[in-house]
């Protein structure tokens, strides 16, 4: 059996199955430089054509600017939003460069973990969990009509409201005039055995939250966990099981000899351009395959 210290200071794992549904629409990525790790995903709104080019967009911005445009003394809000507002501007003008014109749309969660903290923010119904001693210490909120009923001290199940569809997304990337602004969660310490998960709906809507804390045990390796409880997802909401889709992370020990975390503060010019002719190699590939398409 692996000790603690046979493992990395870190480790991550992730799965994105289809579940019953023909096309995946879930995104994620899981990107590290010098140390950090971006943690991000995305599920493309099925109730909007393109979904899944969306949340690819989304992920290309968040390789695009991680690590080139980060900087480890800049605000993780004003980062997170640099992606969030170009991804947004992408989607929108492919959508409107469409005959007809299509909105697009996806959630968005991305976290910044370093050896000794996580920082997270989040966009529509794609959640972050905490887990410390298998207990929830920290859940993002979704952007739902129901949540924001809620958050406003009012029964959504109320005749009142009435029959508006009270899990529609009140905030999302795409779909509007103006970018969104990340909702952000605290700065909080990373304890030695904490569990970061970042999922879709398909993955949290199908097994309940203390079932998923106490299933990382210390002696299971995080994929085998993580594939585990992606195929209970599936099975569970067989046979409608949307897109399942989680990224997990977790620390195994302290690194007390690590050199200091280094960013270049300057723009790095040829990566960045690089990166950004790649993007829109993306946008024109999607833009053709729409073309053919029967």
């Amino acid at each position: 059996m692996k000790t603690y210290t046979d493992k990395p200071s870190i480790e991550t794992a992730h799965i994105s199955l289809h579940g019953n549904r023909r096309d995946n629409q879930d995104r994620y990525a899981v990107i590290e430089s010098q140390g950090v790790f971006l943690l991000i995903l995305a599920d493309g709104l099925g109730g909007h054509p393109k979904g899944d080019v969306a949340a690819e967009m989304l992920i290309h911005a968040a390789e695009l600017f991680f690590p080139s445009q980060f900087d480890i003394e800049q605000s993780t809000r004003q980062f997170f939003q640099l992606i969030i507002n170009y991804a947004h501007r992408k989607i929108t003008a492919f959508g409107e460069a469409q005959i007809p014109a299509i909105k697009p749309r996806t959630t968005a969660v991305l976290a910044l973990v370093d050896n000794k903290h996580i920082h997270w923010g989040h966009i529509g119904d794609s959640r972050l969990y905490l887990f410390r001693n298998h207990q929830v210490l920290y859940q993002t909120q979704d952007h739902t009509y129901a949540q924001e009923l809620k958050r406003r001290g009012l029964n959504p199940h109320l005749k009142e409201i009435g029959h508006r569809n009270i899990n529609a997304l009140v905030r999302c990337v795409g779909g509007g005039s103006s970018p969104p602004l990340i909702e952000m969660g605290a700065k909080t310490s990373l304890f030695v055995l904490d569990v970061i998960i970042l999922c879709s709906d398909g993955f949290w809507g199908q097994i309940d939250t203390q079932k998923i804390a106490n299933a990382f045990d210390t002696n299971v390796a995080l994929p085998v966990i993580l594939s585990n409880l992606g195929q209970q997802a599936l099975e569970h909401a067989f046979p409608h099981s949307d897109n399942v889709t989680a990224v997990a992370l977790k620390k195994w020990r302290n690194v007390t000899d690590a050199a200091p975390v280094q960013f270049n503060h300057k723009t790095q010019t040829d990566d960045l351009n690089q990166a950004i002719d790649s993007l829109e190699d993306f946008i024109k590939k999607v833009e053709q395959d729409i073309k053919h398409e029967p």
